[in-house]
């Protein structure tokens, strides 16, 4: 894994968004190598800090809430984002910019041999899947992608613009965090 975090921290394929040259922040992913879960973003979100962990601004501070009431510690699962580097305005990756990083979550996956991989948003299950879907009509559901289940979830920001059914994504949340610590 230490190989490739420096391959995504030197990583050039963009230009535009070169975290060497032109500061970009970057983030490979974090936490604990040999989690039977591994749980996707879309891309760095703002947290304010030069050691960029994904999910660290405020849908982070729920995950933490979940983490706490799981009973399971942050650094025992392993979370990512698609994208690796920081996105102007914070917009929507470009598809460029996904194919780009594909192989970065490519060899995440083939190097942690997860047993679920849970894509939090649009973008992260549209590449874990291969295709375009509405998060809705997926979220919650089980997906095999090449011997590993896929189970969509909302990003935890969704959490804090009010969805309608808090306490049966905090469930599947609390439920997923104990099974990847397990």
């Amino acid at each position: 894994m230490q190989k490739l975090n420096g391959k995504i921290l030197s990583c050039s394929k963009c230009e535009w968004l070169n975290c060497l040259a032109n500061k970009t922040l970057s983030s490979p992913g974090y936490g604990n190598p040999k989690s039977k879960v591994i749980f996707y973003g879309s891309s760095v979100g703002w947290s304010g800090q030069t050691r960029v962990i994904p999910f660290a601004s405020g849908s982070g501070k729920i995950l933490d809430k979940i983490f706490k009431l799981a009973n399971v510690k942050k650094e025992d699962i392993y979370i990512s984002n698609i994208v690796k580097c920081r996105l102007p305005n914070l917009r929507s990756p470009k598809d460029s910019e996904l194919k780009n990083c594909e192989s970065f979550a490519r060899d995440e996956i083939n190097n942690i041999k997860p047993q679920i991989v849970v894509p939090m948003w649009s973008i992260a299950t549209k590449l874990l899947l291969g295709k375009s879907v509405k998060l809705s009509e997926v979220v919650y559901q089980e997906f095999q992608i090449q011997g590993v289940k896929v189970i969509p979830m909302y990003h935890p920001a969704y959490i804090m613009r009010g969805i309608w059914d808090k306490e049966k994504y905090f469930n599947k949340m609390i439920q997923l965090f104990q099974y990847a610590n397990h």
